[in-house]
């Protein structure tokens, strides 16, 4: 089918429960495959959380803390040095995803052409002290960002992609992020798999003869 961008916010109601509902998103790969790309047993807890959705056609909501809050607010001025530094203006977009595929993404930063072809897709990490030191030194993510940076080459059908490194006190830096083919095998069998599991809990539900609507 290819890929499907869907404009506008992210966050409000339709983002959370039509796009995004029942599926893996790209802050959740890194929950289904670990950076060496086995599959996680972990991700057997969050299989109960996207079945319940399935079963609802409700995402469920996450308590957005004031750590939450802060990277957002971190992310929004990213964003906007980025784009005065680049010359690139962002698009509004809430989710991308081929929709015959189990999985998606809510980009940080997009870029879209006349045609709706993306142009530019960048992650934004919010790093501070000596983190944001040795990303800057090494050029080179930290392993734990692997899933999702690679997840969203997947989903995009990109070859590259940039990572926004920021930090209030340290300043702004980005580097590219490409396409490591090895890996998105093992991360799309994962994303497979988990769908596997999903749908099982999800028709375990279904059957159920003793639950109860209220």
């Amino acid at each position: 089918m290819g890929i499907s961008i869907f404009k506008g916010e992210q966050g409000n109601a339709l983002w959370h429960n039509t796009h995004r509902a029942g599926i893996p998103t790209g802050s959740e790969f890194s929950k289904i495959v670990t950076p060496k790309g086995a599959f996680s047993k972990s991700s057997l807890i969050l299989a109960d959380t996207k079945a319940f959705e399935r079963f609802t056609g409700i995402q469920e909501e996450k308590v957005r803390t004031f750590a939450m809050k802060e990277g957002h607010r971190k992310e929004n001025i990213a964003i906007d040095q980025y784009s005065l530094i680049t010359g690139i203006a962002p698009t509004e977009v809430a989710f991308i995803r081929d929709m015959d595929k189990p999985y998606g993404i809510s980009p940080d930063f997009v870029s879209l052409d006349r045609n709706d072809n993306i142009t530019h897709l960048a992650e934004i990490k919010s790093l501070e002290g000596g983190l944001w030191s040795r990303a800057y030194r090494t050029k080179t993510p930290p392993s734990t960002y692997h899933p999702q940076l690679q997840g969203q080459l997947l989903t995009c059908e990109l070859d590259k992609m940039t990572l926004i490194m920021f930090s209030e006190d340290g300043g702004i830096f980005w580097f590219p992020v490409y396409r490591d083919e090895a890996f998105i095998a093992k991360l799309e069998d994962a994303l497979y798999r988990f769908n596997d599991e999903v749908e099982k809990y999800h028709q375990q539900l279904l059957s159920a003869t003793d639950i109860y609507k209220i």
